[in-house]
Formats: C-alpha cells, structure tokens, sequence
C-alpha cells in the first residue's frame, strides 16, 4: 500500500522496477565493521535505468574503532561540556573542510534557516524543533533536547510496534491520521493526558506515518539547510564515515538528539525483521526521503536517470546513516586531543607575542614547543595517585592509587563500597510509623537520597547510573567511559578535579551538563 505522506517522486521511482512482493522478499545486505568504508558513489555511476539495480552493491563496511579509543575510552558527544562543544565545533569543520578540498567539493554557502519573531503558524508539524522545545517548558522542566512530541510518538512505537509486520510502510488510514495530528496540534500543551490516552489507543501504523509526517513537516531538513546537500555530497568521498561523522557533530544539538533517537529506534526495528519483515535496505528506502527532501538538496534531477540515481545514493547514505549509529555521535580521539590542547593553550595563555616577535626578529618555530605544563600536585601525579570525590556519598578527595589496568568503572565501585561501609544502621527492635520508617529507609543512604541506594545495590546498575567525569584541567568537561584506563587519561589531564555524579532520576547530581 503507498504511504500517503511520501513525496511523488520517490513514489514514481520506486514504482518502475519493484515489484508487489520484492520488498519482503529483499535479503537484508551484511552489515559488516571490516576495517575499511567503502565508497558508495558507483551508485550514482551506474548506467541502469532501474532503481534496484542502480541500488544493488556491495554491503557498506565500517570503520574499526581506533587504538586510542580502547585506552582512553569512548566519548559521546553529549558527554562533553557546553563550553567545549562551542570550541570543539570550529575543529570539526577544519577537519571537514581538508576532506572535500581533497575531493574537490565546494562547502555551499546557504543562508540558514531564520525563525520568524512570532509563530502564529501551527502549534507542531510545520514547527521549528528550537520552538518546540520552548513550548515543552509549559509541561516539563526536564532539561532535555528531542521535543516531547517525538519522544512520545518514537516511545509508543517502541513499546507497541516494532513487531508489527510493514512498520513504516503500511500506509495507515488518512482520516485517523489527521485527526491525530489535529489532536496533538489542540491538546499536547493544553490537555496532554488526554494525548498520552490517544496515542496509547491509536493503531501503530498511524503512529509511524504520524512520525514521518513530524519529520517531513520541519521547516528545515532534520540535517539542517546548511549541511545536508554536504550529507549527500559525502557519498563521493572515500572517507565517507568519516565525513557523516564530522557532519554530525556540527549539527545543532536539537537536531544532533533527535537524529540520534530516531536512528536508535530504526536500528530496533532493523532488529525485528523476523517479525516485521524490515530489513535495513526495506528502512532505508522508507526514511531517505523524510532525511533527505528533494528541495533541501542540490543535485540535477532533470531526467529520468539522474532521478533514480539520485533516490539510490539517498538511500544508500540512509542505510549506511543506520549502520553507523554507535560511531556517529562519538567525538573522534584526535579532535579531543586538539581540544585540550586548544583549551592548555588558552590556560596557560601561550599566544604568540606580535611585539616580542619584532623585539627578537624571529617566530617561534612551534607552537607545541611553547608549552610547558605544570602540574599542580606534583607529588600526587609520580605516584599515581588521583583524588576522587563523590558528593551523592559524601565523600571528598579520597585519594586512589591507579594501576596501569585500573579502569573509570573499578574507581566508582570502589567509593561506592567504601560509602556503604559507613552507613548507619537503622535500629532493631523498636516499633516505627510509616513516618519513622521512611525516615529510616532514607537514613540508610549516606547522602539521604534512597534511589541512590536502589541504583548502587547492583555493579551493572551502580555502573548506569554513576559517572566519573574529568573537570578543568585542559578540558571543560567531561564524562568518562566506565571501560576506559584511568592512568592515561590521568596523564593527559593531571590538573583536572574527578568528581563522580548520579544520572538517575532523583540524583541530586544528575548530570553536570544537559543531554
């Protein structure tokens, strides 16, 4: 069945060379992480006429996760600091800019996309995600950057569809579907319990064509008018992953999260194929068009050909888009170590000196020559030795001597056994109220916060709920992988305080930045 709220020239492409049945009967391509990404511009080269064929290719590899990034860890863009994501934005962009010079692509320069001073348009489809999440502060105080509408809708589906057979391509029935739409566009700000109650009634392919629609009503491409004729440039490049990933990171944060929660949600639908019969290459062709709208993206679509050669590069990307997600969000190591050397340059304020250069008639040779770190507890730092505090536990600067295997996760266990072992008794044999036993349950844990106690009672969840994060030093801030060596990231930043903070719900230290 067509999808109501697809654009008619996909529709038209796709319709030429599938036939009814090929689209369950598609074997899902290998998804591979070889250590090599393989270019996918043959797509746009080929001389068949037919969608399928001009799609058709080897699988698209992967990139291995670099050395450095099994030492130090891995870090996800969110888990960087506000302050370092301005500074780490212009590094991104240098990088980008050495990669499309090499390929000869010119970065477009196009106006970006200006909000008007009063919206009196519609309420949520056709809004801007920046004024969506200002409207979601009526309903929430949660600091959060995907807007509630997509968090609401993308939940649902998990919870209901992502078994359900032709998800994201059975077309839903049009009238339910506005009536929907006319539903949250009144209620989601006003009433929005009696919208939690429709979209818990509303059948799950009126939700999926309810997402698309979100997606394909921005005002602007979820990839933003200012990068995503880059996004579908990237396709010629043979730094192809590289290049998504850096495009990425320059998204807005809005768009940054909300591409991150809908490719998270595909990729579980990808895993349900054997029931919903959705392999990547079935969601790919389904999603390209709402992350890849025709209008948004300079490409010559004048005849036939280069229409479908344009749909299958599309397509292409969005697959690989799919199987990149666990790498497109990370920031790659190199640009961390140019942001704590940008943020050691800035501290020790080692700009060149314009009137001394003159004075001794010559430039410095080098900049990295100019500094020299100074390390604050010198002591501390031969032997190893890293003072961690954990104000959820009441605990400050216990010092930890770390081992050339001790990782980030091994110091927060400790502290959390070494805070249990300072917990007061609740007393025995003395008859208590609800109030007395409340009290005493909170009296148990050490801060007085009992979802701290509930969260650390097991590793695992003591280990997703509790983070140790780097901050000053040569860097803002920043959350470490659990899995990652402490020593060396200690060595790169021995000025930096450590300090453990809870992320759960009731954490009195949730997060030290927004997500």
């Amino acid at each position: 069945d067509p999808d109501p709220t697809e654009p008619q020239e996909m529709k038209d492409v796709r319709g030429m060379t599938r036939s009814q049945d090929s689209l369950y009967s598609e074997p899902e391509p290998r998804r591979s992480s070889g250590s090599s990404c393989h270019s996918i511009h043959q797509a746009a080269s080929l001389e068949h006429l037919g969608f399928e064929e001009t799609w058709a290719g080897d699988s698209i590899t992967c990139s291995n996760m670099e050395e450095s990034e099994e030492v130090i860890g891995r870090t996800w863009v969110e888990w960087l600091g506000e302050e370092d994501l301005v500074k780490l934005q212009p590094l991104a962009f240098l990088e980008l800019t050495v990669l499309l010079d090499q390929s000869g692509i010119r970065f477009p320069k196009r106006k970006p996309y200006k909000r008007k001073r009063k919206e009196d348009g519609p309420v949520i489809f056709g809004a801007t995600l920046a004024s969506l999440l200002e409207k979601d502060q009526q309903i929430t105080n949660e600091p959060h950057n995907v807007p509630l509408v997509f968090q609401k809708v993308l939940a649902e589906l998990e919870r209901r569809g992502l078994q359900e057979e032709g998800l994201l391509r059975v077309a839903a029935h049009k009238q339910k579907v506005q009536a929907l739409c006319d539903a949250l566009e009144k209620d989601l700000y006003t009433r929005p319990e009696r919208v939690d109650a429709m979209l818990l009634r509303a059948p799950v392919h009126d939700l999926a064509t309810l997402l698309k629609r979100l997606i394909r009503d921005l005002p602007e491409s979820l990839l933003t008018n200012q990068l995503v004729d880059l996004f579908y440039q990237a396709h010629s490049l043979s730094e192809c992953s590289r290049a998504l990933n850096l495009l990425v990171l320059l998204l807005p944060p809005p768009n940054r999260a909300t591409l991150q929660c809908l490719l998270n949600f595909l990729n579980h639908v990808i895993s349900n194929q054997q029931h919903n019969k959705m392999s990547a290459h079935n969601v790919a062709m389904i999603i390209a068009p709402s992350l890849f709208p025709p209008r948004f993206v300079s490409s010559d679509k004048g005849n036939l050909k280069t229409q479908i050669n344009y749909a299958a590069v599309c397509c292409r990307l969005t697959e690989m888009l799919l199987q990149l997600t666990d790498s497109l969000f990370l920031v790659p190591p190199q640009l961390l170590s140019q942001l704590r050397r940008l943020n050691e340059q800035q501290r020790y304020k080692l700009k060149e000196n314009k009137p001394m250069k003159r004075l001794l008639g010559r430039r410095v040779a080098n900049a990295r020559d100019q500094i020299t770190r100074k390390i604050d507890n010198e002591v501390d730092f031969q032997e190893g030795v890293v003072r961690v505090s954990a104000p959820s536990f009441l605990l400050t600067d216990i010092p930890v001597t770390l081992k050339s295997t001790t990782t980030a996760g091994e110091v927060i266990l400790s502290l959390i056994e070494q805070s249990s072992n300072t917990v007061v008794q609740a007393p025995t044999n003395v008859k208590m109220g609800r109030k007395d036993k409340s009290r005493a349950l909170s009296e148990l844990a050490p801060n007085g916060n009992l979802s701290c106690l509930l969260a650390t009672a097991d590793t695992e969840m003591a280990l997703q709920t509790h983070f140790l994060h780097e901050i000053g030093g040569n860097i803002g801030q920043r959350r470490i992988d659990p899995n990652a060596l402490l020593l060396p990231v200690y060595q790169d930043n021995p000025n930096a305080q450590w300090v453990i903070c809870c992320d759960h719900k009731n954490g009195s230290h949730r997060m030290i930045f927004k997500k």
